[in-house]
């Protein structure tokens, strides 16, 4: 597997556009610099503005795609998640971000970090904690191509590396078994249960933990799998800027 490059770009040099191609509601923004968050091969992951509800809307009001939900969004549903993660950009630092197909220009799903509490439920307690959360959903349309694993595994290295965080979480409901495959691939282990309640309904999720010392291990066990992202410094000169 060739090796590609993961990018934190925190500031506009020289703006750069992509062309919109039609998904549905297209991306109706071209991508600035100063909202990417990282890259890899097939990908670009950045902030969503609220001019993205649109072309958000459109994947999270699917059914299908958002199977693991038990329904499609309302576009007040979708307004009110997006300004959830404007919020959570501004407080936190992080949020859950838009995947950008290089291919297309178009959002295509969503992958990032979320704040979230969980009861640790064992054998002997029930143990509450605050923790960061991996987040990833793509469009049915996209399935099948492995970009919501590789959209994951360079937002897990964002918060290993560009956040220092020791560990992340995937908390997964029991009958989504294609983000359970997920998870696994980022060397998450399930360590308990957790019950969340939606719209009246208690719903069982499984709790993935990822470890940064495992990652590491792991890069080195498995062929270079996870060699894929690689820490990108801003370049300073004009010289520099060109490669």
């Amino acid at each position: 597997m060739k090796n590609t490059e993961f990018r934190q770009v925190s500031e506009i040099r020289d703006s750069k556009t992509m062309q919109e191609q039609d998904f549905e509601n297209r991306d109706s923004k071209s991508i600035q610099k100063s909202t990417m968050i990282l890259e890899t091969k097939r990908l670009y992951v950045r902030k969503y503005t609220l001019e993205d509800l649109p072309a958000l809307h459109t994947i999270l009001s699917d059914k299908e795609t958002m199977y693991a939900w038990g329904h499609g969004f309302s576009i007040d549903e979708s307004k009110e998640w997006l300004e959830k993660q404007l919020k959570s950009y501004k407080e936190n630092g992080f949020g859950i971000w838009a995947i950008i197909d290089k291919a297309s220009g178009t959002i295509i799903g969503n992958a990032g970090l979320d704040r979230a509490s969980i009861n640790l439920t064992n054998q002997k307690s029930i143990a509450k904690q605050e923790v960061v959360e991996i987040g990833y959903i793509v469009a049915k349309r996209f399935w099948g191509q492995g970009l919501g694993t590789e959209a994951a595994r360079a937002v897990q290295e964002y918060a290993f590396k560009i956040l220092g965080l020791e560990r992340v979480y995937c908390l997964i409901k029991e009958d989504n078994f294609a983000s359970m495959r997920v998870a696994r691939k980022l060397g998450g282990r399930i360590i308990g249960e957790n019950i969340k309640n939606y719209k009246g309904k208690d719903l069982v999720h499984y709790i993935f933990e990822c470890k940064a010392t495992e990652f590491v291990e792991n890069r080195e066990s498995i062929n270079n799998v996870h060699l894929m992202y690689k820490p990108y410094k801003i370049p300073q000169t004009k010289q520099d800027r060109s490669r």
